[in-house]
């Protein structure tokens, strides 16, 4: 797949395309200095993208004290998505 560049009304379509809920893009450079990174990787990351997914409501009703079993095996499926729909993020944005 070819990078690009998008646009944010791009991104958010793609990023909704493989799955997203929803789709963030914010400015960094006046605090990527804090970030621990070195400055050679930091010199060109303007940008940040958050990418999000819905959580099922019926499992998060169902955690009263603690996270329920079924909420920790909900977690990990959703960040496995999420990990999924970021490098296709990435591999198409320069």
């Amino acid at each position: 797949m070819e990078r690009q560049k998008l646009t944010k009304v791009d991104l958010a379509k793609f990023s909704h395309e493989l799955g997203a809920s929803m789709v963030g893009v914010a400015d960094i450079r006046s605090i990527k200095h804090k970030f621990h990174f070195s400055s050679e990787i930091l010199e060109d990351l303007d940008y940040a993208i958050s990418i999000g997914l819905r959580l099922s409501k019926k499992i998060l009703d169902d955690i009263v004290d603690h996270p329920t079993n079924i909420y920790f095996h909900h977690y990990r499926l959703v960040n496995a998505e999420l990990d999924r729909i970021a490098f296709k993020v990435a591999s198409r944005v320069n």
